[in-house]
């Protein structure tokens, strides 16, 4: 056997014993994006969420809860008081 033959069988079996499969540092490693995305844009989430509900359901059922009716009832109430014109405010 030639020393490159040798050399290149040593090096394949290392490769070899070095993979031992997925460790758990590894998988939290790699999840530790996907948690940092998460924990960003829930509160965005639940600001956008909280500003579709009407002031008297939020005040009825408060801020956390899923009940009442959700619409764009505020954005359009504060286009007009800023004098804005929306599709709504023409007829």
């Amino acid at each position: 056997m030639s020393s490159a033959t040798v050399t290149a069988g040593r090096t394949a079996s290392a490769r070899v014993a070095r993979h031992r499969g997925v460790r758990p540092p590894r998988v939290v490693l790699a999840h530790v994006p996907d948690l940092t995305a998460a924990l960003w844009i829930a509160p965005v989430a639940w600001a956008v969420y909280t500003s579709l509900r009407p002031y008297a359901d939020t005040n009825r059922c408060g801020y956390v809860s899923l009940c009442g009716t959700y619409n764009f009832h505020n954005y359009t109430t504060s286009g007009r008081r800023r004098g804005c014109r929306t599709s709504s405010s023409t007829r």
